[in-house]
């Protein structure tokens, strides 16, 4: 995708990483980082926010399904070594 040779994924999303924020960092004045523990720590005002910086005007209040889960959610006790295998793990 990028000219990058990966060894496999764990290194072609590392490379990605690295050339995503090296993009975001020569373009810092037409991007507008979103990160989302940020949006997590006041959604609505985040969404405000962003709203505001994007230009367009808020038409209509979305407090009532900022905190709908619209996805399942992970499992945050999934044994990693299991999850990635010791030799991607390794690499991580």
């Amino acid at each position: 995708m990028l000219g990058i040779n990966s060894i496999n994924y764990i290194e072609a999303i590392a490379h990605r990483w690295n050339y995503l924020v090296n993009l975001y960092e020569k373009n810092k004045e037409k991007i507008i980082l979103v990160r989302y523990e940020d949006f997590v720590k006041d959604k609505k005002g985040f969404i405000d926010n962003l709203t505001h910086k994007l230009g367009f005007d808020i038409k209509q209040d979305i407090s009532d399904y900022t905190n709908v889960q619209y996805q399942p959610k992970g499992n945050s006790k999934v044994d990693l070594d299991e999850f990635f295998g010791s030799r991607n793990l390794d690499l991580i």
